[in-house]
């Protein structure tokens, strides 16, 4: 941490983050990382300026509590511009994208990211707007968004300690990968199969993220009542619905989210215990929801395609 420029350390835009692992319905291993308020160790209202610290506040309290690392909240009112380039370096050389990114930007900072296979690039100056091109693997933000920082700077002849004014350079950048805008067209997309039965473990996560917002910030821990039981059985009764009262669906599922606590040993002193809790619950679940359970349908839409 100790390369992350001063000047970045002399905001107070800062927030603890928690890594947490998530699969995608192709199987593939998603790390996401959880902004974490320094003061409240909640996830609600991190992009409330109220929540942010000091970095020397958020250094002792990444010290003092089991997070992973600091992140730095960019604002409109701030200076700072950041391009993310993710999975750009790869056995020891630079995507095409991410070379050209930093010929342009050359003596700013930079710093790997959290799996040392992505690339942050700060700079100061001005942009109409932050985007995610993932075809091309480049991001630009410049507000309402927290950087998971690393202090792994890169060195010289690329970058330096110094975030420099780099406007034209940017405005190159930004017009070159921003996303093209495609002409309206409309097509059709088929929905959900409607069927009870070989429900997905990723899919159902999909779908309870996407449809319910209770219980998607309970799966990621952004809210919590601070009753760690009340919130359990609260995920558990959404999962009763979409799952379709499967057992073992619910308890993999619940594992796999923020809520899990089988590592906790506070108030139960080992595995086998916690998982009695837990399979006790599941069945008060199953038994309170009943067959309250949400509809995978497939049906055929019209979407008017503008981005």
């Amino acid at each position: 941490m100790k390369n992350i420029p001063n000047e970045l350390k002399e905001y107070n835009q800062w927030l603890l983050y928690k890594t947490i692992e998530t699969t995608d319905k192709n199987g593939k291993i998603k790390v996401k990382k959880l902004p974490i308020s320094a003061k409240t160790l909640r996830a609600k209202g991190w992009n409330q300026k109220e929540n942010w610290s000091s970095y020397d506040y958020a250094v002792e309290r990444l010290y003092r509590e089991s997070y992973d690392g600091l992140s730095f909240v960019l604002t409109k009112s701030d200076p700072f511009i950041c391009i993310d380039l993710d999975n750009c370096y790869n056995d020891g050389s630079f995507t095409v994208n991410a070379k050209a990114c930093m010929k342009a930007l050359e003596g700013t900072y930079m710093e790997f990211s959290k799996s040392g296979k992505g690339l942050h690039i700060f700079v100061k100056g001005e942009i109409s707007e932050g985007f995610n091109n993932q075809n091309k693997g480049v991001e630009i933000y410049d507000s309402n968004k927290c950087i998971a920082m690393t202090g792994n700077a890169l060195q010289a002849p690329y970058a330096s300690m110094d975030i420099l004014y780099l406007q034209d350079e940017l405005q190159g950048i930004y017009d070159t990968f921003k996303p093209r805008k495609r002409p309206s067209q409309t097509f059709v997309v088929d929905r959900y199969i409607n069927q009870n039965v070989g429900l997905d473990e990723n899919e159902v996560i999909n779908q309870l993220c996407k449809f319910n917002q209770r219980g998607k910030d309970l799966f990621y821990g952004f809210t919590t009542t601070g009753d760690k039981s009340r919130d359990d059985f609260t995920l558990l009764l959404i999962l009763n619905s979409f799952t379709h009262s499967n057992r073992q669906l619910m308890k993999s599922i619940f594992l796999k989210s923020a809520l899990n606590r089988s590592d906790d040993r506070s108030k139960r002193n080992n595995a086998a215990a916690y998982d009695r809790y837990l399979d006790k619950s599941i069945e008060k679940a199953i038994q309170i929801g009943g067959n309250n359970h949400w509809e995978y349908r497939r049906r055929n839409r019209h979407y008017e395609l503008v981005d």
